[in-house]
């Protein structure tokens, strides 16, 4: 059995494969997957100064042309919060600095609000949010398929 292991988006991250010896291949593979997770976490991770989502959640209000990446993490959250009613909702970042579990510094006092928080330009990937977002999971999700 073949393993790599390392820590991405404060959590582990481990995958096996089955093979009585190490291919040639496997040491390039671990590498590619480690930076698709590090590009992931570069861009999505609310606990980096540099990540983009957090400078996107500085910037509330304002429409910001943002990276591929984050425009889709945006559309799978907005479209996960519809589906679900609001039971999936990733404005969850106020209740969790809230309770302790601070990322990078975003603006005080803000609150979800009812109405629609995001709108969305594809032909120009530009986004309009209008409170502050956390990716988790689908962060972590979108390091498996990117």
């Amino acid at each position: 059995m073949i393993t790599r292991h390392w820590r991405a988006m404060a959590s582990p991250v481990q995958w096996l494969i089955d093979s009585p010896s190490e291919p040639d291949w496997i040491d390039p593979l671990a590498d590619h997957l480690q930076h698709l997770f590090d590009t992931v976490e570069r861009h999505l991770s609310r606990f980096r100064e540099d990540s983009e989502a957090v400078q996107l959640n500085r910037r509330l209000g304002d429409g910001v042309k943002v990276s591929p990446i984050l425009y889709e993490a945006l559309r799978l959250s907005h479209r996960a919060w519809r589906i679900t009613q609001g039971l999936f909702d990733p404005r969850i970042i106020t209740d969790l600095e809230r309770l302790g579990y601070h990322g990078a510094a975003i603006p005080d006092s803000l609150t979800p609000s009812t109405d629609d928080w995001l709108t969305r330009c594809p032909r120009t990937a530009t986004i309009r949010l209008r409170a502050p977002v956390d990716f988790g999971g689908i962060a972590k999700s979108l390091s498996r398929s990117w």
